[in-house]
């Protein structure tokens, strides 16, 4: 029997999960989307023309401290200066590196690595040293991805930075804070992903509801209200360096939202807003195949096995030498397999992780490691409102009759593993209700199978109560694979499904 882990709600978002998301999210084409989903359920697909549409409606200003080095550089002109290289850091701690000629060659370099690739990373300095990490003319363009959840937009916008900066806090008290936390007040990398996901209003095209933006480990939601919205596009202040997102300037005197051990306030560099991006003006296509535009489009690693974007590598050389550790901080892991990028509905404050739409949908829930869920909406959505502890209720899943998960909490119950379910396994569901909710995302040899079933019957107004054989469903995996539920002998397919192909392991 497979190994079946019951963990906290959280756990996959503030984690990451790197290796279970590479089992996830690394697709090479999207085979099936039938049939359609409705718009507030797991796996909505947003066009890459309604993206592009989406993503220069709501660009954000960047504004700039007035000591920056550093802007958001586009990858192909970026890979173009030759002077990168693509390394491999062996078991053995012994590194050998390849020049990098351009993007193309970096994409074929990652893909190469695939889901062994964890040891690989990008030399951002090469053979030219430091001065490499100071921007000399490149092209500079912000990256997007645009994703629908519970009838809302969400626009993430990803800034990839040469370097990060954050050694001017090396006073005593930095020191003996690093020593007796043993957590960081100094961050010298190559290397930087950071950005803002903008999300609109519930059904809506046009407005924007609030923001979340990324500052260095969490990411923190703001009202649109009180935003300072230009032209309906909210300006992002960045900090020096550090490149950390802030809605509002912050010229001295500045902390980071996130205390250390909660007890003292970690610095922050200033973010004194006072240089605009120069391509803030810009007249931006975002269209795929528009290299020169100051908007992106990230590839598509549900489509691409050849993507860069969930590349396992890290994205710069560490730089613990100049924090005086060894091996640490690390450069940024690629934009696919940060939480940002697989949830865009959930932000997290003090390690508290929020997601959007617990009583429209189960999508939230569906992180990267789950391969069987129930979910029952209106027992999720009060546990989640209602400011106290509520019985977990009665939800139960069972995997080929063996392994039984009751729920964790209110309306939730969900079975982790790091690979998905296989042909010949069984889930089976108890207790369920009519708004009840089943997914599960299963694999054979390639292919992987993601489906939703709503395997309870509803009931009229003042019917009879729901028998114990009316709340049970069972889904069997076969071939393909294939996903087939069956509620009292009678044969129930899937409201929603899509199929994609792993890529070829590497060699």
């Amino acid at each position: 029997m497979r190994r079946l882990v019951v963990v906290a709600v959280v756990a996959f978002v503030a984690g990451g999960g790197l290796g279970a998301f590479l089992v996830y999210k690394l697709h090479t084409e999207h085979e099936v989307t039938q049939p359609k989903p409705p718009p507030d359920q797991a796996f909505s697909p947003v066009t890459e023309e309604k993206a592009a549409v989406l993503a220069n409606r709501f660009r954000p200003r960047l504004m700039f401290d007035s000591a920056e080095r550093w802007h958001p550089l586009a990858l192909e002109g970026f890979f173009a200066e030759g002077t990168q290289r693509f390394c491999d850091r062996r078991r053995d701690r012994t590194v050998t590196c390849e020049p990098l000629t351009g993007l193309d060659d970096f994409t074929t370099r990652s893909a190469e690595a695939g889901t062994l690739g964890r040891s690989t990373f990008v030399d951002v300095a090469g053979a030219g040293g430091f001065k490499q990490y100071r921007d000399s003319g490149s092209p500079e363009a912000i990256y997007y991805r645009v994703s629908h959840s519970n009838t809302r937009f969400y626009v993430d916008y990803w800034l990839f930075y040469r370097f990060n900066h954050f050694e001017g806090f090396d006073t005593t008290c930095a020191k003996l804070i690093r020593k007796v936390v043993r957590l960081p007040t100094c961050d010298e990398h190559e290397g930087d992903w950071e950005g803002v996901t903008l999300v609109t209003k519930p059904g809506s095209e046009d407005e924007l509801d609030y923001a979340a933006y990324a500052a260095h480990k969490g990411v923190f939601r703001y009202p649109a209200d009180q935003l300072d919205v230009r032209g309906g596009r909210p300006a992002v202040f960045v900090a020096f360096g550090s490149h950390a997102s802030y809605p509002v300037p912050c010229p001295k005197n500045c902390v980071q939202p996130i205390a250390i051990a909660g007890l003292v306030d970690t610095p922050e560099t200033s973010t004194d807003g006072s240089v605009q991006w120069a391509r803030n003006d810009d007249d931006c296509d975002a269209r795929p195949g528009n290299p020169g535009s100051c908007l992106q489009p990230l590839p598509r690693p549900e489509f691409d096995n050849r993507a860069w974007t969930a590349w396992p590598g890290l994205w710069g050389e560490t730089c613990g030498d100049r924090c005086g550790v060894a091996n640490s901080p690390n450069a940024p892991a690629s934009p696919g397999l940060q939480s940002r990028f697989q949830a865009p509905w959930c932000s997290s404050q003090g390690g508290i992780v929020t997601c959007d739409g617990v009583a429209q949908g189960c999508s939230d829930w569906l992180g990267p490691v789950v391969v069987a869920l129930a979910c029952d909406p209106r027992l999720l959505g009060q546990g989640l409102r209602v400011p106290r502890e509520l019985d977990a209720g009665p939800l139960v899943l069972a995997v080929s009759s063996v392994d039984k998960v009751s729920a964790t909490r209110p309306g939730i119950v969900q079975v982790l593993d790091e690979q998905p379910l296989r042909p010949g396994t069984v889930v089976r569901l108890s207790n369920g209700r009519p708004e009840t909710q089943v997914l599960i995302r299963a694999q054979d040899g390639p292919k992987v199978l993601e489906a939703r079933f709503d395997p309870i019957p509803a009931r009229a107004p003042g019917a009879e109560p729901l028998t114990p054989a009316e709340t049970t469903f069972a889904v069997t995996i076969g071939a393909g694979p294939t996903a087939v539920g069956r509620r009292n002998g009678e044969e129930v397919g899937p409201v929603e499904e899509r199929t994609v192909r792993l890529p070829a392991p590497p060699g």
